[in-house]
This record gives structure tokens, C-alpha cells and sequence, in this order.
């Protein structure tokens, strides 16, 4: 029995050690057929069974978004067709600005007299020509401005200061004018009030002087037998 014993475990030992390789191989194969791939190329949804089409359906729109689109389209086609001259429009005005303001730094910087002296000239001549159709006085009074801005504008600084100079004698000079007028104002207000208070004084005294009738009064009886029930009544 025992050897019988030894003799089935010896081949079930066999039989073990004989399926390993099997195992070992079958394990290997399969390894082989496998790819291995990383965790970043992994799909992060999954692909649709059945594929998906869409179609596009244009909305319906109705008169009135109809004529907006319409108008809208009509200004953006009148902007952009415009947008080419307004550019070279701002192009010209930025160059003009910036030339005038250089001239303009140029003369008043400048120490000589001449090119503000030149200025002046042109501006008072300009004037004349402006004035050309109107009379003498029209002349004189165009020709003067254009020449008196072309000043300030050569020399501002003493612009400013004989502005405030005129600015001061005028108003020293007119200043009295109103002080008196306000003051005969003043005066008339209170003669006014004085003759007003003179006549109420007057009719107080005349309503004091005057005698009353003790028949008109009445204090509150009825009868002429009940006077003295009310003495008291205007105390």
C-alpha cells in the first residue's frame, strides 16, 4: 500500500511538473500577441455605435428681421466703402495738426521778430481780403481781429497780460456805475419804508382819536335785560 502510495504521488508529481512548461508557454504566447500602450493614449470617450449625421436647417425669419438684416447690410456696405476716404481724411488732418503745431512752437520760440512780424502781416492782410466785398469799416474790423489773434497767438504770454490789464481798467472804470446805481436804489427802498411807517402811524392815530359809539358796541347780549350777565365777556 505504501509503495502503490509513492507510486500515484510520484505521478501526479510528474504530471504537475509536466503541465508547467505547457502553462509557461501559453503565458509567454499570449504576452507576445498583447501591445501595451500608456495611460495617455487611452480614449477619454467612446466612439458612437452608430454614426451620427447632422444636417443644417436655415432658420426662418420673418419681414421685419428681414428688412433690419437688409439695412444693416446696406450701412455696413456704405461703411466700409467710405472707410478708405475717412482713413486718408484722418491721415491728412493728423499731418496738418502736427505741422501747425510745429510751426506754430517755431514762431513762438523763435527770438527773431521777423517770422512773428510775418505772421501778423499775412493775418492782417487776410483780413482785408476776407472784408474785400464789404465796406471800409468791415475791412478795418476783420483786418484788426486777424491781426490782434495772429499777436496772441506770436507773443501769448503778453496777450495774457494786457488781456488782464484791460480787463482791469474796465472794470475800475465801470465799477462806479453800478455802486450807484445800487446805492440810489438803496436810498429809494428806504424812503419807501419811511413814508410807509409815516402812514401807519397816521392811521393809528387817527383810529385812537377817533371818539366810539358805546350804542354800536356789541359784547355779546341779546337782550338789553341781560347786559350784565356779561361784563366780563371782553376781558
Amino acid at each position: 500500500m505504501a509503495t502503490k502510495r509513492m507510486l500515484l504521488a510520484g505521478g501526479t508529481t510528474a504530471t504537475i511538473m509536466a503541465s508547467i512548461p505547457a502553462l509557461k508557454l501559453h503565458a509567454a504566447e499570449t504576452s507576445s500577441e498583447t501591445k501595451q500602450i500608456k495611460i495617455t493614449e487611452l480614449p477619454i470617450y467612446s466612439s458612437p455605435v452608430n454614426e451620427v449625421k447632422f444636417e443644417y436647417v436655415e432658420e426662418e425669419i420673418g419681414s421685419f428681421r428681414s428688412a433690419i438684416s437688409e439695412v444693416r447690410k446696406s450701412v455696413w456696405s456704405y461703411l466700409d466703402s467710405v472707410k478708405d476716404t475717412t482713413d486718408s481724411l484722418k491721415q491728412k488732418y493728423e499731418t496738418g495738426k502736427a505741422h501747425t503745431t510745429e510751426l506754430i512752437t517755431y514762431i513762438q520760440d523763435d527770438p527773431a521778430i521777423l517770422p512773428r512780424a510775418g505772421v501778423i502781416t499775412v493775418a492782417g492782410l487776410g483780413g482785408i481780403v476776407a472784408g474785400y466785398k464789404g465796406g471800409i469799416l468791415r475791412k478795418v474790423v476783420l483786418s484788426s481781429s486777424a491781426m490782434a489773434a495772429a499777436a496772441a497767438l506770436c507773443y501769448p504770454k503778453e496777450a495774457v497780460a494786457l488781456t488782464n490789464d484791460i480787463y482791469n481798467i474796465t472794470y475800475d472804470a465801470v465799477k462806479p456805475l453800478w455802486e450807484d446805481s445800487s446805492a440810489a436804489v438803496e436810498e429809494k427802498v428806504k424812503q419807501t419804508k419811511e413814508v410807509l411807517n409815516e402812514k401807519k402811524n397816521e392811521v393809528k392815530e387817527k383810529i385812537a382819536s377817533k371818539p366810539v359809539d358805546k350804542s354800536l358796541m356789541d359784547m355779546g347780549q341779546s337782550k338789553e335785560e341781560d347786559k350784565d350777565m356779561y361784563t366780563t365777556r371782553g376781558s
